[in-house]
């Protein structure tokens, strides 16, 4: 009995929080100089800090981004990138919610390179892809009204710790970074190098490949994240709260959190009593 209870633990008991190495993904260069975009042309320099606790991760972020930016913001409103450092509490393992919540109007999560991740969602609640793209610069990001340097979707120039592309041109899973529920976002290539399709994944734009629930970014509205799957610590005011689009081929499919895990327990169990 001990032992089946353990198989069964060691089963359905699949590990939700980042691990070691995926914190490790985390890094900024602090001696990127970045002035291009800039109010007056001001030197800035990126700064990122992960540290984990036994139960939260805390992350702080200035979210000025170590790539190329563009020489100015002048569309759809004129910005400016400003050192806007901020920092957040979130759980180290993370639990499915008994129902999703809503996402704020303003960050979200943290990529790897310390940018803010905003929603799918413009100011007037439609997609911010389309109302906002003209002020987008190379690697698809723009500062808000704040000076908070962000990503909306893919961000074409995110590069890992390790220096591997996230996204752009990308034939292997790479995380992405992680929202404010504990969860990480990823890419949409999985383990097996095969592209994530929108009918993999739920309402909130994510699923579990059986080794985590996770979201993934790819091009179909919302992105990177359509609503909470879990529960933030930090307090989230709801902006555009009802999604009316979700991927072009979107069907909720519990196919990849179940099936992997029943599985291996059946394999488990037919060893045990073999």
């Amino acid at each position: 009995m001990n032992r089946i209870a353990f198989l069964f633990l060691v089963v359905v008991g699949v590990s939700e929080a980042l691990t070691g190495a995926e914190i490790a993904k985390f890094y900024a260069d602090s001696n990127y100089d970045v002035s291009s975009g800039t109010n007056g042309g001001g030197i800035m320099n990126p700064s990122l800090s992960v540290t984990s606790s036994t139960s939260t991760i805390t992350i702080s972020a200035n979210h000025v981004p170590p790539h190329a930016t563009a020489s100015s913001y002048t569309d759809p409103i004129t910005t400016y990138i400003s050192d806007t450092l901020n920092t957040y509490t979130i759980p180290l393992d993370p639990a499915i919610a008994s129902s999703t919540s809503c996402l704020p109007a303003g960050t979200l999560g943290v990529a790897v390179n310390g940018v803010a991740i905003f929603s799918a969602y413009s100011r007037p609640c439609t997609d911010a892809i389309e109302d906002e793209a003209i002020g987008f610069d190379e690697c698809d990001g723009h500062p808000q009204e704040q000076g908070t340097y962000h990503y909306h979707y893919k961000a074409d120039c995110l590069v890992t710790a390790d220096g591997d592309l996230v996204t752009n041109g990308a034939t292997e899973e790479q995380l992405y970074g992680v929202a404010f529920d504990g969860f990480p976002i990823y890419n949409n290539i999985d383990a097996d190098g095969e592209t994530v399709s929108c009918s993999q994944l739920d309402e909130c734009h994510g699923y579990n490949p059986g080794t985590g629930y996770r979201y993934i970014v790819n091009d179909a509205f919302p992105y990177v994240i359509g609503c909470f799957k879990g529960t933030p610590i930090e307090n989230i005011q709801c902006h555009c709260s009802d999604s009316e689009e979700q991927c072009t081929d979107f069907a909720i499919n519990s196919g990849p959190t179940v099936l992997p895990a029943l599985a291996v327990l059946v394999s488990f169990l037919m060893l045990f009593f073999n």
